[in-house]
């Protein structure tokens, strides 16, 4: 995110709509779950994304995130 010149405040926000999960800019609410990587508030998952993803884990491979199925004790 720094690299595209986004603002600090600025974060990802998953969103399920329905047919899948969707990423929007967007800044922290005083309610948000949040993720954060390399001290910056990163991702904000709506509770949609976050019952969906409750047995996954995220991971950063590179300049990618990847979603997997969590292993025993994650």
């Amino acid at each position: 995110m720094a690299q595209q010149g986004a603002p600090s405040d600025v974060a990802i926000r998953l969103v399920y709509d329905g047919n899948g999960i969707s990423l929007q800019p967007d800044r922290v609410r005083e309610d948000d779950a949040t993720l954060d990587h390399g001290g910056r508030v990163v991702l904000l998952p709506d509770s949609q994304v976050s019952d969906l993803l409750a047995d996954h884990a995220l991971d950063v491979e590179g300049d990618q995130l990847a979603i997997r199925p969590a292993a025993e004790g994650e």
